[in-house]
């Protein structure tokens, strides 16, 4: 009796240590599901993060102000371009979300148009990140990228372009 009984407590342990551990949890490391971002556009209207699962994602802190941001402009540009028509593992097609950590609107617009920064997903909160957003990401500098999966899982946490550019590697098909 105590034979089972010790057998049926070991068991329901392990499942329950089984099932925590397949979900995963939401943080900003790789392997984690990425935090949702919901801010407004240069529009005022609000975009989410979320809404683009599916898809993998360039996820790009940055500013206008930032001298190191605006000279890899081009760099991720040409990265995007290369990329937003293919397919991947877990995802079809890549697309960006920039986070401007921008307090002036005219100055982002600005920066966007002159940098070429084509793709639709541009948010800010116009405070420099103050409504969470750093805290959120654990944004110590700038430019700072993360790639997301389709599945919105973060497979490169706080890459540079280079190695931004070997992982879309491996990922397309």
């Amino acid at each position: 009796m105590k034979t089972a009984a010790s057998f049926f407590i070991l068991f329901s342990i392990f499942i329950l240590l089984g099932f925590t551990h397949d979900k995963p949890k939401v943080g900003v490391n790789e392997g984690d599901i990425a935090p949702d971002i919901r801010l407004a556009n240069m529009k005022g209207d609000t975009m989410s993060l979320y809404s683009l699962r599916g898809k993998m994602v360039i996820l790009y802190f940055w500013a206008s102000w930032c001298s190191p941001c605006r000279k890899n402009s081009p760099k991720l540009v040409a990265i995007y371009n290369k990329y937003k028509e293919r397919n991947f593992k877990h995802a079809k097609e890549l697309t960006v979300f920039s986070v401007s950590l921008d307090y002036d609107l005219s100055k982002w617009k600005k920066a966007v148009e002159e940098d070429g920064l084509e793709w639709e997903n541009h948010v800010s909160d116009l405070q420099s990140g103050r409504a969470g957003i750093k805290d959120l990401y654990k944004i110590n500098g700038i430019p700072k990228m993360y790639l997301i999966d389709g599945d919105g899982t973060i497979i490169a946490a706080d890459v540079d372009d280079f190695q931004l550019k070997q992982y879309l590697k491996t990922q397309a098909k």
